[in-house]
């Protein structure tokens, strides 16, 4: 009895510490996995082979961090996130502070922070989006440039749904409902040569958003100065958009409308369109997306329907048959507020001329012309 006594007052006084420690500078884990099967083809390309029917599984940008804060007195907290993308429940591996990862300060002008961040050109639309915000779905297969490619001097991506590094950013208070949001990304990456044109990679990104009560509304505008995926030519690419959600009983109605405008080599560009490297100095993709989730007790039906309309060149007859439609269908049901079961169906018709493939859980090696769709279903539980 004895020992075992001992054995607790070593045991309390060694834990002692830490709990103290955890409750002054309280320190949160948290994380979403997310994880499905689906089936997944693209056909009916215009050139090049079509891309077979194949089983997969599949994360879903499934992700865990930390985060924490300190209260520094005087109204001011210091505060820290650290959050690993790509849980891969499916083959293993993540890389740590991979996704949206800072430390900051926050007071009563606002916060600061510096690190890797989402930009708030791709924080403003977010809830709009019917299937989380990720997979399949998304409504990045026609919003924000769909377009990953490694761009020139470090940049990371000529798309405009990104989350930038080496970035600081302002967050405003929230004043009676409008929040404002400005980011700049440093141009790390700049290069100098004298053999070839020097590079100056950055961005600057923001938005205000207003949300009050059942209604929020929001505009963004982002900016990337030579992000051309070209080492010898220089390119400035502009983003604007405009998003609203709407509450009606248990229906949420959101819609997004972009126009996106790309200067400089077009070719460089990394466009999900195919274009040869000269063919014009400037393009203009309009796109919208609408959506409406619809609740019924622990169920919910979800849907997503948008397009990017083609791009418009400026120095050649025009850019003919490069639009693409994506519709979403789907429904899930939750089984408590952190676990839900789902289905979907989404699909691009692509024209001709274009190519985009799903900005998340991409099919692979799309052709030109080829309409890619999965099917599937699902887990997700959020801690």
């Amino acid at each position: 009895m004895k020992l075992k006594l001992i054995a607790l007052a070593v045991a309390g006084a060694t834990m002692a510490p830490m709990a103290m420690a955890q409750t002054a500078n309280p320190v949160t884990l948290y994380g979403t996995l997310n994880i499905d099967f689906d089936s997944t083809k693209a056909s009916n390309a215009s050139t090049g082979a079509n891309v077979g029917a194949r089983n997969r599984v599949t994360s879903n940008s499934a992700n865990f961090g930390i985060r924490g804060t300190e209260d520094l007195g005087g109204g001011m907290k210091a505060f820290f996130q650290v959050e690993m993308g790509t849980v891969a429940l499916d083959t293993g591996g993540g890389n740590l502070a991979g996704r949206n990862s800072a430390v900051g300060l926050q007071g009563g002008a606002g916060s600061i922070l510096l690190g890797n961040w989402d930009t708030p050109y791709k924080s403003a639309s977010g809830p709009v989006d019917a299937f989380y915000g990720t997979g399949v779905a998304n409504y990045v297969n026609v919003i924000s440039g769909n377009s990953t490619p490694t761009a020139a001097s470090g940049a990371t991506r000529n798309g405009f749904d990104r989350r930038a590094n080496n970035v600081v950013q302002w967050w405003s208070p929230n004043w009676n409902g409008l929040s404002l949001r400005a980011g700049y990304g440093a141009n790390e990456g700049r290069t100098n040569s004298t053999t070839t044109p020097s590079q100056n990679p950055s961005l600057t990104s923001f938005s205000a958003v207003y949300a009050k009560g059942p209604f929020m509304v929001s505009g963004a505008y982002e900016k990337h100065d030579q992000f051309a995926n070209s080492a010898t030519q220089s390119s400035k690419d502009t983003g604007m958009k405009f998003a609203a959600t709407a509450v009606v009983g248990t229906t949420t109605f959101g819609v997004v409308t972009e126009r996106l405008k790309f200067q400089g080599n077009i070719g460089a560009t990394g466009l999900s369109k195919v274009f040869t490297a000269g063919t014009g100095t400037e393009a203009k993709v309009n796109s919208y997306y609408a959506s409406v989730v619809h609740r019924m007790g622990p169920w919910a039906f979800r849907a997503g329907i948008g397009a990017d309309r083609g791009v418009r060149v400026n120095t050649v007859a025009g850019a003919p048959d490069t639009r693409a439609r994506m519709l979403a269908v789907g429904g899930s049901y939750s089984f408590s507020k952190r676990t839900d079961a789902y289905v979907l169906f989404s699909q691009i018709k692509n024209d001709n001329n274009s190519r985009n493939d799903f900005a998340i859980g991409a099919v692979g090696g799309v052709s030109q012309g080829a309409d890619p769709r999965a099917l599937g279903f699902g887990l997700r539980h959020t801690f």
